[in-house]
């Protein structure tokens, strides 16, 4: 086998995947590649691409939702979207990049690649079999209208939606979401707040804000610190956003109780140490705290996509799905003092989260790619 992954740097979460995918093929000595699908429409259309999307979900979120909910009325039409036609405009390239590297397995983290490999499958004569993973707990608005060889879902119930929608069962594969086995590592809580040099005589709160230090963190900090009888430590992942830990570490009222932390790989070990999660409902994030088994509240989404994450795992009690900041602050004092509640949760992670899911979608590849070539043999 000859592995491309195709990525997209509209968010971490689907390099993410990509990365756990490519660790999980490359462990069986599988030749893996990962790139950036936008990279083929050129290097100023990807920058412009990234950086509008990230300006827009940092600056203007609500305008990202309301795209959204446009978005999942268009796909109810059952016409090819401007998202379909905008990916075919690279197609011809990303084939001939394909063709000439022989690859013979796909697999897209991203719905801009699917969309363009749906082109391509129509348009040229391609060998390669091709897959599709979400990294999100719902089926995203134009993904009916992609139809490549199989596509890998966080959920049974994910699974249900997707049909529903009109995708053929029988290329549904309700695995889970791929994510970084070190988050699949036990770690007890004392020895990571040891590993991170972070005290043991108190509670600990994280608060993660996704790679690009989403939202009103600041005023989160502000209302946990002010209600903060235990005087839990607070720690705040940051992500790339220098301004939004300069705030924070020049605020005197946070002094010794809310530290920040930059962009880090060594994110498992923070969740490790903490008594209670509160994050933006990022797909990966989310899963990887669930692998983990943290007590852990949704906030800070952005509208669209997360807001169905933050649903789905609130309705399986995997989660707080918190609507404002204050309400994010209640449930934090509310988990990191009653830990009936908080074993409960971590009980229905274990119960609707596969910690396995990198091994289980490389394994199903592995046999579809055996399968394929028996038919073929024969």
């Amino acid at each position: 086998m000859k592995i491309l992954i195709l990525s997209c740097n509209t968010g971490e979460g689907h390099n993410s995947a990509a990365n756990a995918l490519y660790k999980g093929f490359t462990n069986y000595g599988i030749e893996c590649e990962i790139a950036d699908t936008l990279l083929f429409s050129g290097k100023r259309n990807t920058k412009l691409v990234t950086t509008s999307f990230n300006s827009i979900i940092k600056r203007a979120p609500k305008v990202f939702g309301a795209a959204y909910e446009v978005s999942g009325m268009y796909s109810s039409t059952k016409m090819n979207s401007p998202i379909y036609y905008a990916n075919t405009l690279y197609g011809k390239k990303l084939f001939r990049y394909i063709a000439d590297k022989q690859f013979d397995t796909i697999i897209c983290t991203h719905l801009f690649a699917m969309e363009s490999m749906t082109y391509i499958r129509k348009k040229y004569p391609l060998n390669a079999k091709c897959y599709g993973v979400l990294t999100d707990y719902t089926c995203v608005p134009f993904l009916a209208e992609t139809d490549i060889n199989g596509y890998f879902v966080p959920h049974m119930d994910i699974k249900i939606e997707c049909t529903n929608r009109g995708m053929p069962e029988r290329k549904i594969f309700p695995t889970g979401i791929p994510v970084d086995p070190k988050f699949n590592k036990s770690i007890e809580k004392s020895r990571a707040r040891e590993l991170l040099g972070i005290p043991k005589d108190k509670k600990m709160y994280l608060i993660m804000t996704g790679g690009l230090g989403f939202g009103k963190v600041t005023k989160l900090c502000e209302i946990l610190n002010s209600e903060n009888s235990d005087e839990a430590y607070i720690y705040v992942l940051v992500g790339k956003n220098i301004d939004l830990k300069n705030t924070i570490d020049n605020n005197n009222k946070f002094a010794n109780i809310v530290k920040t932390i930059e962009f880090t790989d060594k994110v498992n070990l923070y969740m490790s140490a903490a008594d209670v999660l509160l994050s933006k409902p990022g797909g990966i994030s989310s899963t990887e705290a669930a692998i983990v088994g943290v007590p852990l509240i949704h906030t800070l989404a952005i509208p669209g996509v997360e807001t169905k994450n933050a649903r789905f795992f609130a309705y399986k009690g995997m989660s707080i799905n918190a609507r404002t900041i204050e309400d994010a602050a209640y449930s934090t004092k509310m988990l990191g003092n009653n830990p009936v509640i908080s074993e409960h949760m971590i009980e229905m992670q274990r119960q609707n989260i596969n910690s396995n899911a990198t091994d289980d979608i490389v394994k199903s590849i592995k046999e579809l790619s055996l399968t394929v070539q028996i038919g073929i043999n024969n």
